[in-house]
């Protein structure tokens, strides 16, 4: 499956934002807004970013529309020991751990360590939920 991806770098990390998962909950903006801010161009700056801010920002991304790998040697994320499933009242199914996700023939859609999927079955880009149901609830 190919994804449109953007990615930007600094000498300690590469950040890379997946828009078609991300469904705005926004809390990368509200989280650190000097480094994730839409009304900006590029809207990620990691231009004399906390690194470890911008890690911990990005690990409560529930869609996984944003990733990092770190560059200067510090840790990447890494999935927790148990792979859970949490459902949000008239929202996706938000799972976080190793995750392999395969299409109806057995094909990798991706292997990531959270991913939102949709529910109502409206997405436009199906399983992934793109917050289309916002609009009907």
């Amino acid at each position: 499956m190919s994804e449109e991806k953007h990615e930007y770098e600094s000498d300690h990390i590469a950040v890379s934002f997946y828009p078609n998962r991300c469904n705005h909950i926004g809390r990368c903006v509200r989280l650190l807004k000097e480094v994730f801010n839409p009304d900006h161009k590029p809207w990620v700056n990691l231009e004399d970013a906390d690194i470890e801010a911008v890690c911990r920002t990005i690990e409560q991304c529930p869609t996984g529309a944003l990733q990092y790998q770190r560059l200067d040697g510090g840790e990447d994320e890494t999935a927790p020991d148990v792979t859970t499933i949490k459902t949000v009242k008239n929202g996706p199914f938000f799972i976080h751990g190793n995750i392999e996700l395969l299409d109806e023939e057995g094909n990798p859609l991706t292997m990531n360590k959270r991913i939102a999927l949709c529910r109502c079955g409206r997405s436009k880009n199906k399983p992934f939920c793109d917050g289309t149901h916002k609009k009907y609830h």
